[in-house]
């Protein structure tokens, strides 16, 4: 029995729970089709009843009902620990799903069918999956309709116009293809239907434009998609923590980069725990450990990120993986205020060749000296194409801060006016915040342009914190890795062509850097401040063996 858009508006909640009680099933996933969010939202608890008493292959044969009880369990219809282990069995019957997307001749079970699917792939951590099962469903679509153009199209009525478009923004999203991403919320957005339920795809499509938006920077067009987002039309309560995810890690960006900590704060409660399942928790660990990077909290900020980190681990990846990057600058952020300098050059060195850890680590090295790996590595970034804004501006802090120490004023001025013209909003103040107030006045003299920073800004601009940077020469770093093979002072010695009191004398060399007068505390205090395997270790020795071999016995 199908359910008309026009009858499932009309349709009264006795009547709802008339077909519930009768377990009619297919009636009941026909109003889904056209109640949306609505009707797991008023009557969870009444499915949920209705398919607890149903034997278990009927969720696997009928996928709108599947996602039907799911969304009934994040309606919060049932105790957490049932909708936990009702979730092990949505992501079972997802991979099922997977491998028999063939066989589904309706429109709307295949529709269902292809996005649990991905979402189950997604929270699997294998994303290749999910947009494989995209890709293919979605010209598979296009068979259903009869016609080459794109599927679900506004006021359709079938499936959920712009849900399936979300639902690859999502993945493309998680994968790091944001030109793939804004694309699918675009048509997203375009697909979703008016209030009183084909509104929420769109809204979901244009908070997750914001949050894209807001991560590179573009302030205005953030604004632009968050007013979209709040414009729609009303959301469920349960359903609009979920939906609005990106809209509230937009909000807490735009307050950060504009130093508003409360408004900050506020958004960041709203977007929740970033240990929790939600698709978008990176970003949200990203943007709470800038938060506390900025406003003083680091120590605890770290808990948080490892507390993240380690509940979704089996997500993570590699580490090019958009969730490693966002992990990897917010620790990187979090690090310096609290001056672990090589903590932060060795993750540089571990995402070497990627642009998204530029800025902390010139950032160390400028403040430890090291002015020309500083220039150097920030000139680098800078041919990366897409930057965010706020890391464009500040590679050119970064640069115009080295040209000011080497005396190239010139270039120091050039450099900051390149900061200060490329920022979109007078608002964008946290780039700045490298500097300090005597580098930013003596700059905006140079350049003959003010960067127009709050003046709750400039006391903080006066504490930048300087990072511990503990530099081994090559030969030191060489005996810090013997030593962690196994070495003695004589195998060392051995190792290296020389004599053993020239082997003892760089130990202790070694060890009055670290601060350690035991072998033992060397290479605890060696692995806590990253420069563990940092040394040229694989380099063949005198000997011909790899000089990190263990010795001889």
């Amino acid at each position: 029995m199908g359910v008309s858009s026009n009858a499932a508006e009309a349709i009264s909640d006795s009547d709802v729970r008339r077909i519930i009680a009768g377990g009619d099933l297919e009636a009941l996933e026909g109003l889904f089709d056209h109640l949306w969010y609505a009707l797991p939202g008023r009557f969870g608890e009444d499915v949920i009843a209705l398919v607890s008493a149903l034997p278990p292959h009927v969720l696997q044969e009928r996928p709108r009902l599947l996602h039907l009880v799911f969304l009934a369990y994040q309606a919060g219809a049932a105790a957490p620990e049932a909708a936990y282990r009702f979730l092990t069995l949505y992501t079972r019957t997802s991979e099922r799903f997977a491998r028999t997307l063939r066989t589904y001749t309706g429109f709307e079970d295949f529709v269902t069918a292809s996005v649990v699917a991905m979402v189950g792939s997604q929270m699997r951590g294998d994303l290749e999956e999910a947009r494989r099962i995209g890709a293919w469903a979605e010209r598979r679509q296009r068979a259903f309709r009869g016609a080459a153009d794109s599927p679900l199209l506004s006021g359709s009525g079938r499936a959920r116009p712009g849900w399936f478009s979300t639902q690859r923004g999502v993945v493309e999203t998680l994968a790091g293809d944001w030109d793939a991403a804004m694309a699918h919320y675009g048509r997203a957005y375009a697909e979703g239907a008016l209030p009183p339920y084909g509104h929420f795809a769109a809204a979901n499509a244009a908070a997750n434009l914001a949050l894209l938006a807001a991560y590179q920077g573009h302030h205005a067009l953030a604004a632009l998609w968050l007013r979209r987002a709040e414009g729609i039309g009303e959301l469920p309560d349960w359903l609009r923590p979920l939906s609005m995810q990106g809209a509230s890690i937009a909000h807490a960006l735009l307050a950060i980069d504009r130093g508003d900590r409360r408004t900050a704060a506020r958004h960041l409660k709203r977007a929740g725990d970033p240990a929790s399942p939600a698709p978008l928790w990176p970003f949200v660990a990203y943007a709470r450990g800038v938060y506390d990077a900025v406003f003083g909290q680091s120590h605890a900020g770290l808990v948080r990120l490892e507390a993240a980190s380690f509940s979704h681990g089996r997500e993570l990846g590699a580490e090019t993986t958009i969730a490693n990057r966002l992990l990897s600058r917010a620790r990187a952020s979090l690090l310096i205020p609290l001056g672990e300098g090589n903590k932060v050059i060795d993750i540089g060195r571990r995402f070497a060749g990627t642009p998204h850890l530029a800025v902390p680590h010139a950032t160390v090295l400028l403040r430890s000296g090291s002015t020309r790996a500083a220039r150097r590595i920030a000139a680098a970034a800078l041919a990366h194409d897409e930057l965010p804004v706020g890391d464009l501006i500040g590679l050119h802090l970064i640069i115009a801060v080295a040209c000011l120490q080497e005396g190239d004023t010139q270039q120091a001025a050039e450099h900051f006016r390149r900061a200060v013209l490329s920022r979109h909003e007078p608002t964008m103040a946290r780039p700045f915040l490298i500097l300090t107030r005597e580098e930013l006045e003596r700059l905006s003299v140079l350049a003959g342009i003010q960067p127009l920073i709050g003046p709750d800004w400039l006391p903080r601009s006066a504490q930048v914190p300087v990072p511990t940077v503990i530099r081994l020469t090559r030969r030191e770093r060489e005996v810090l890795d013997a030593l962690l093979a196994g070495h003695t002072a004589k195998s060392a010695a051995e190792l290296f062509g020389v004599a053993p009191t020239t082997t003892r004398s760089q130990i202790r060399s070694l060890y009055k850097k670290l601060g350690v007068s035991t072998r033992q505390d060397a290479l605890a205090r060696a692995a806590e401040l990253g420069l563990a395997g940092a040394g040229a270790a694989e380099r063949p020795g005198k000997h011909g063996r790899s000089r990190a071999a263990p010795p001889r016995r």
